[in-house]
């Protein structure tokens, strides 16, 4: 008798242990990966999405592709786990698992800075990178600063990245 694997996340770490899970496994057993989003946005890629040397279509893929490889997946927010009856509590319905991974990633709290998300921008979020994209081209002078409001926080090197291409693309555009 099969066995359900549940993968709550599909960001890199969902998608990824989607993929291994599904290449290894028997096709007896159910490979379910639950995410709210329709997209998996490749997050290292943002940097590059601002700087216009990637499209969005170039760092983001839908989920339900997934379904191609014999990955089931379903869009929902999740409200709760109930551990002792294995079953995940999503808006859509209860997903019963055998084995559970929880790859739902780190969240921002962005207001850990009063007035950050009114005044900053964060390379973290790709709504955010693509408001940052939109309004850098506007940008004609004064200081910028690349702060790291906490730790730990999402990929260490990024901060040190968008410092470095932050020059590069000022002292390419002049401003």
């Amino acid at each position: 008798m099969g066995k359900t694997v549940v993968i709550l996340g599909g960001g890199s770490g969902g998608i990824a242990a989607a993929n291994i899970l599904r290449k290894n496994l028997k096709k007896e057993h159910r490979v379910i990966l639950i995410d709210k989003n329709s997209y998996h946005y490749f997050a290292p890629s943002f940097l590059w999405y601002i700087f216009g040397s990637r499209t969005q279509d170039q760092v983001r893929r839908k989920i339900d592709v997934l379904k191609n490889k014999g990955i089931e997946y379903i869009k929902a927010d999740i409200s709760g786990i109930d551990i002792e009856r294995k079953a995940v509590h999503t808006n859509v319905k209860d997903i019963s698992y055998d084995y559970l991974i929880i790859a739902l990633g780190a969240e921002l709290d962005l207001d850990i800075i009063p007035g950050f998300n009114e005044a900053a921008y964060s390379f973290y979020n790709f709504e955010e990178c693509v408001r940052l994209k939109d309004n850098l081209k506007n940008f004609s002078n004064g200081n910028v600063a690349v702060v790291i409001s906490s730790m730990p926080f999402k990929c260490p090197a990024a901060p040190y990245e968008m410092a470095v291409l932050l020059d590069y693309y000022f002292k390419k555009n002049k401003k």
